[in-house]
């Protein structure tokens, strides 16, 4: 699985890359990702909802500190996805938070 650390991710998605995040609605009150292209699906919904997730382009998923987002891409392969075109961000959102990016 590919990881990227969050310099890189904020990089990649100045390009409009999607980030996907697992993270739960109540986690999501407490501190976001402050990005243009951001689609919210929890992980207990990924498995009746990952057909919102586009097939054909790059993706960042990210959770909280990068375990529940790489079950995430898991199930995105399980479900046909490309493994090369997900990319898991390491250490979450804290690891966001620690690099000094913008959050919500």
């Amino acid at each position: 699985m590919k990881e990227l650390n969050a310099l890189e991710a904020n990089e990649l998605l100045e390009n409009e890359i999607l980030l996907v995040d697992v993270r739960e609605e109540h986690e999501l009150e407490v501190v976001s990702f402050d990005v243009k292209n951001c689609l919210n699906i929890p992980l207990s919904e990924i498995e009746t909802r990952f057909h919102e997730v586009p097939k054909n382009q790059k993706i960042i998923v990210a959770c909280r500190a990068g375990i529940r987002s790489s079950q995430a891409i898991q199930y995105l392969i399980h479900f046909g996805y490309d493994g090369d075109l997900l990319f898991n961000l390491k250490d979450g959102i804290l690891g966001w938070q620690q690099s000094g990016l913008k959050t919500l």
